[in-house]
């Protein structure tokens, strides 16, 4: 009587074939995601690029740089000087 056990060949590549399907599945799914995520950029990169265009068209200038900002919004803003870069200073 044979009493050794172990595993046939039938075994092993179905393992391995397991081993494969979630691999593949894993990387699959990692190459989803990051293509998903450079949609999300680009998309929202077009969104801010139209709502910048758009201010332009209403108020003449760039956000940030529009010198009439506390006429339109209040004390609580701060005036651009309208020379065509954004404005990084804070209200002190």
């Amino acid at each position: 009587m044979n009493t050794k056990k172990g595993f046939t060949l039938i075994e092993l590549s179905i393992v391995l074939l397991i081993l494969f399907l979630i691999t593949g599945g894993i990387i699959g799914g990692s190459k989803l995601i990051e293509q998903a995520q450079m949609k999300k950029f680009i998309t929202e990169y077009k969104k801010i690029k139209k709502d910048i265009r758009e201010f332009i068209l209403v108020y003449g200038s760039l956000p940030g740089d529009f010198h009439r900002a506390t006429e339109y919004w209040g004390a609580d803003t701060v005036n651009g000087d309208n020379n065509g870069y954004w404005n990084t200073r804070q209200q002190e």
